[in-house]
C-alpha cells in the first residue's frame, strides 16, 4: 500500500488424514518415532531437510501415527503443493523418507516406514588455535559419494537404504554427534568453520565408521586455516590462450572438490586447503602443463603458468588403396615416458582436410599415440610416433563381410549353430582373435565388419570336427569362400584314474576351448569324445 509494509492473507483449508506405522526391519513396532512432512520446494537436500515442517506426528506403543495434515492452499490456476517429503526418525535408527502427493494422500496412506538400526560417530572439532570450535559444520560422506569415487556416481543414484551423507553442527563445547551411522560404512568426515558466509578453516578428511548397530566411534577433527591460491595463465609472445582449461586437484587429505572463480584469465581458489596442489592447464594448440604447488596453512600464493607452443605431429590419412581420406578425426595422446601403458592428462584432436592431411600442434615431445575415427573406415591399430613427427601415413580400412556356407558330413544333420574364430595374421594386431557364435540357416552365416588382410578361420560346429582354413579378406566387399565341407573327425577314448589307478566316475573331459565336446566319465572312469 505504499507504506513499506507487505501484507499477507493466510487461508486455511480442511486437511486430509495421514496415518501409518513405523517399524523396525524385523517388523517390530517402533514407539516414539517422529514423522514429519516438508514441502518439497523447501527440501534443499532430500536427506537433510531444513525449515519448519508442514506437520509432525509421534508413534504410539504399536508404532502407529495419525495426523490431519493441512496442506498449503492452491491459488487459482496454480496446482499448489505438488508433493511433500515425509520422513520418519527414531533415536538410534536410520531415518527413512517417502514422497507424498497431497491430492492423493487419502489413497497413498497408510504409510509404512521400516527403519534400520544405526551406530554413532562422535567427536570434538578444534579450531586452528587448538580450542573447541563452536558452531562448526561437520560432514560425513559415504565412500562412493560422487566426489570420493572416480566413477562419479552419486549416492542418490542408489537405493534408499544406501548410506547417506550426514551433516551436523558442533555444540557449545565443540562436540558433534552423528546418530544415524550406517554400520559397515567407512565415512569420510571433515569440518568447516565459517564467519560471515566465508569458510575460514577446514579440517583434513578423516575416515570413520562402526562395525555393527549400537557401536560408537570417536573421530576428532582439527581445522586448519585456509589460504588463497591464484593461477595466472599466459602464453608466449604472439599467442593467445583464450580457450584454455585449468583443472585443480587439491591435496590428498583435503576435501576433494574445489570451488574456483575464473575472471579475466585468473583462476582463484578463495578457500584453499594447505598441502600439495596439482595444476593441469590445457589449451588448444599449446603444450599441456602440469605443475605442483605447495601451499602452507593460511598462505596466499599466486602461480604464473606460461604456455608454450609445444611440438607438432603431421601426416596424411589414406585408405586401403592409398587414396587420401578427408574428414577423418585424428586424436593425439601423450604417452607417459615412465609407464608407456598410460597416457598423460589431456589430448589434442583435429580432422583431415580434403587431401587427407592433418597437423596437431601443442604436444609434449616424446612418445605419442594417434587414434582415428571415420564414419565409414576403421583404424587397424593405434599408431605410436615420437613427437615431433612428420610424414606420418596411417591407413584406414574398409570393413568387409564374410559369408560362410557349411556343408555337413554325409549322413549328418545340418548344425543349427557354430562358433567362428577369426585370427589376424598380419599387421600390428597379428595374433588377435575374434570369436562369433552364429546361427546357421541352411548351413549359411554372415559375419560383418571383418578387417581386411590374411586370417585363419576356425569353425566349430556341434556333431562335427573343427574345420580350419586360411583366407585373405578383401576390403569393403563381401567375401564368399568356397563352402566348408565338414567331417565327423575322429573319436578320442580314454580313462581318468586316481592315485591308486581306480577309475574316477563323473569327471568332466573336454577338448581345450570347446565346451561342446564335453563328456563325463562312467563308473569305470572311461570317457569318449567324438568329432
Amino acid at each position: 500500500d505504499g507504506d513499506g509494509v507487505t501484507r499477507l492473507r493466510l487461508v486455511m483449508t480442511p486437511g486430509s488424514v495421514v496415518d501409518g506405522r513405523v517399524l523396525t526391519r524385523d517388523g517390530e513396532p517402533l514407539a516414539g518415532a517422529v514423522v514429519r512432512a516438508w514441502e518439497e520446494a523447501h527440501a534443499t537436500d532430500l536427506w537433510t531437510l531444513e525449515g519448519a515442517p508442514l506437520w509432525s506426528a509421534t508413534t504410539d506403543e504399536e508404532g502407529r501415527f495419525r495426523t490431519e495434515a493441512h496442506w498449503p492452499r492452491a491459488d487459482e490456476g496454480d496446482e499448489g503443493l505438488v508433493s511433500a517429503v515425509v520422513k520418519a526418525t527414531g533415536a538410534g535408527w536410520i531415518h527413512e523418507r517417502t514422497e507424498l502427493w497431497p491430492k492423493h494422500a487419502d489413497k497413498a496412506t497408510p504409510l509404512v516406514f521400516r527403519l534400520r538400526p544405526a551406530g554413532v560417530i562422535l567427536g570434538v572439532v578444534n579450531g586452528p588455535d587448538g580450542q573447541p570450535a563452536v558452531g562448526a559444520d561437520v560432514y560425513a560422506y559415504p565412500p562412493d559419494f560422487w566426489a570420493f569415487t572416480p566413477a562419479g556416481r552419486s549416492e542418490r543414484d542408489t537405493a534408499r537404504t544406501h548410506p547417506r551423507e550426514l551433516h551436523v553442527r558442533t555444540d557449545a563445547e565443540g562436540g558433534y554427534v552423528f546418530s544415524e551411522v550406517h554400520p559397515g560404512t567407512a565415512y569420510r568426515l571433515f569440518a568447516e568453520l565459517e564467519t560471515e558466509d566465508e569458510v575460514v578453516a577446514r579440517s583434513a578428511v578423516s575416515t570413520g565408521g562402526v562395525e555393527a548397530a549400537g557401536d560408537t566411534t570417536t573421530v576428532n577433527l582439527s581445522a586448519r586455516r585456509l589460504g588463497r591460491l591464484q593461477i595466472v595463465v599466459t602464453a608466449e609472445a604472439g599467442g593467445s590462450a583464450s580457450r584454455r582449461r585449468v583443472e585443480l586437484t587439491p591435496p590428498p587429505d583435503a576435501r576433494p572438490w574445489v570451488y574456483e572463480r575464473d575472471e579475466d584469465g585468473v583462476v582463484t581458489v578463495a578457500e584453499a586447503d594447505a598441502g600439495r596442489w596439482t595444476l593441469d592447464v590445457d589449451a588448444g594448440g599449446w603444450r599441456p602443463v602440469r605443475k605442483v604447488v605447495l601451499l602452507a596453512e593460511g598462505e596466499s600464493k599466486t602461480v604464473t603458468i606460461r604456455l608454450e607452443r609445444g611440438v607438432a605431429v603431421e601426416g596424411r590419412v589414406v585408405d586401403d588403396a592409398g587414396q587420401p581420406v578427408p574428414g577423418a578425426t585424428v586424436y593425439a595422446y601423450s604417452v607417459d615416458p615412465e609407464n608407456p601403458s598410460l597416457y598423460l592428462d589431456g589430448y589434442e584432436e583435429t580432422r583431415s582436410d580434403v587431401e587427407g592431411r592433418f597437423r596437431i600442434d601443442g604436444l609434449r615431445p616424446g612418445p605419442t599415440d594417434l587414434m582415428f575415427r571415420h564414419e565409414r573406415l576403421r583404424s587397424d591399430a593405434v599408431v605410436r610416433v615420437e613427437a615431433p613427427a612428420a610424414c606420418v601415413e596411417p591407413r584406414l580400412h574398409a570393413p568387409a563381410t564374410l559369408r560362410l556356407v557349411l556343408v555337413p558330413a554325409p549322413g549328418a544333420p545340418c548344425p543349427e549353430h557354430a562358433r567362428i574364430t577369426l585370427t589376424r595374421l598380419e599387421g600390428a594386431r597379428a595374433g588377435t582373435q575374434r570369436q562369433e557364435y552364429v546361427a546357421l540357416r541352411g548351413g549359411a552365416c554372415r559375419i560383418e565388419n571383418v578387417m581386411p588382410g590374411p586370417i585363419t578361420c576356425a569353425v566349430e560346429a556341434p556333431g562335427h570336427a573343427p574345420y580350419v582354413t586360411r583366407l585373405r579378406i578383401r576390403p569393403g566387399t563381401a567375401n564368399e569362400p568356397d563352402p566348408f565341407a565338414l567331417s565327423l573327425g575322429l573319436t578320442l577314448r580314454g580313462r581318468i584314474v586316481d592315485a591308486e589307478e581306480r577309475g574316477v566316475e563323473g569327471a568332466r573331459v573336454l577338448a581345450w576351448g570347446n565346451p561342446d565336446t564335453a563328456a563325463r566319465t562312467d563308473a569305470r572312469g572311461d570317457f569318449e569324445i567324438r568329432h
